[in-house]
């Protein structure tokens, strides 16, 4: 009997030894952690002070949101977002899948919301909203200091709703404009021949299934037959191509290889290195591409940007010219969504991308194209007059100042 008493004396002195021990790392983690992440404890705080005595009921997990969304804008780089579990359900879904909203691309500009472009036969179009307008309210919530992420959540929605917009263009007093959500789907690319011998593609964006889009481009202008033998080529094909990738703002960067590909020198060409601080990664084409020496010219403005860049940069690194402004200088790698466990998500940027086997960078920079050329204003020309111009005058060769330097750049090119 003494003996087994002694056993559990033992046993339980090593079991309370343990429980402190642990009470004790608990301790000394806590505290690690309580400096690790001190603002984020003090935040806690703040929210649990403000729940127990502010003056009027507040909705402390709202509050905690715009807190977490404000936040990660001000350390992190503007492509970084905090969404909320209301958030994440009218967040736009994977490009080429119908969703609810008036048509509109936008970013964010002088604490503003500025439009980048405008979809074709959209709620936006049909209201006369334009690119380079700036929102300045949505449903008369101001969008100072509003990412652009927020932004386009409260404009996205069910087919039906309605949302009223506050648009400020150039220096006129700012008008309300009410839109009625639809369905918003549109082919990614989009072609045509701008004579018997020039092809014109052009990317709108570069959703799921634009690869594909551009392989069927690529027929209609009758240069492919097949995906892995080298083209035939009807009577009434192109012999060169215009690629337009104005007003692109990106996509899919797997969409962006596989049609890079189609114009490939050789085969395990360095396309593009992706570097952060937790990963890497490098992207090479897969074989020599069956358009490797098709005549082609691209088009870029300040508009282009992300997957656009990439497209436009590997291609003048590979010798192709660039026509029209410099681009946008997106040269970041996002991961959406990173779920957490209150069903909120972060959209976080994990990479910068560099070009090349020369690792050039373009986060800040741009592409800048060999031909520059810019849509000019006169003098006695409104700002608004000048973007209804600009806008009708989109894709005419006669009117549209960078297809015609395109287009005879690569009549050069084709000639030679």
């Amino acid at each position: 009997k003494y003996e087994v008493g002694a056993v559990s004396r033992r046993l339980y002195v090593i079991a309370l030894g343990f429980v402190v021990l642990l009470l004790v790392l608990a301790v000394v983690l806590g505290v690690f952690d309580r400096v690790r992440y001190g603002d984020l404890y003090e935040t806690a705080e703040i929210l649990d002070i403000i729940d127990n005595k502010y003056v009027d009921k507040v909705d402390v997990k709202k509050c905690q949101e715009k807190i977490l969304q404000s936040g990660l804008q001000a350390c992190l780089d503007k492509h970084s977002y905090y969404y909320s579990a209301d958030d994440i359900k009218s967040a736009k879904p994977v490009g080429g899948t119908p969703f609810g909203g008036i048509g509109l691309a936008v970013d964010k500009k002088d604490d503003y919301i500025r439009v980048i472009s405008v979809f074709e036969d959209s709620p936006a179009q049909r209201a006369g909203i334009i690119p380079n307008d700036l929102i300045i309210a949505v449903d008369g919530v101001s969008t100072k200091n509003m990412s652009s992420e927020d932004a386009a959540n409260k404009i996205r929605g069910n087919p039906g709703e309605k949302v009223v917009l506050t648009v400020r263009r150039g220096q006129r007093k700012p008008r309300d404009i009410v839109l009625v959500k639809e369905i918003i789907q549109q082919l990614s690319v989009k072609t045509s021949f701008i004579s018997s011998d020039i092809g014109y593609v052009r990317v709108i964006s570069f959703g799921q299934f634009s690869s594909t889009e551009f392989y069927l481009a690529l027929s209609e202008l009758g240069l492919a037959s097949d995906f892995f033998e080298l083209p035939t080529v009807r009577k009434d094909y192109a012999r060169g191509i215009v690629l337009d990738l104005r007003k692109n703002p990106g996509g899919f960067l797997n969409e962006v290889l596989g049609m890079l590909d189609f114009f490939s020198p050789e085969k395990d060409k360095l396309m593009l290195s992706e570097k952060g601080l937790h990963t890497s990664a490098k992207f090479s084409t897969v074989k020599k591409g069956p358009f490797h020496d098709l005549p082609l010219v691209v088009l870029i403005d300040a508009n282009s940007a992300s997957a656009a860049e990439v497209m436009a940069g590997v291609l003048k690194i590979w010798g192709r010219k660039i026509v029209g402004e410099k681009s946008y200088g997106k040269g970041t790698v996002q991961v959406f969504p990173i779920f957490l466990s209150s069903g909120s998500a972060l959209r976080l940027t994990i990479a910068r991308y560099f070009l090349g086997e020369k690792e050039i960078a373009v986060d800040g920079i741009g592409i800048s194209p060999d031909y520059e050329v810019k849509w000019k204003k006169s003098e006695v020309q409104s700002e608004e007059d000048f973007m209804a111009e600009y806008i009708s005058n989109f894709g005419n060769l006669e009117k549209d100042p960078q297809l015609k330097k395109a287009v005879e750049v690569l009549k050069d090119k084709i000639a030679n």
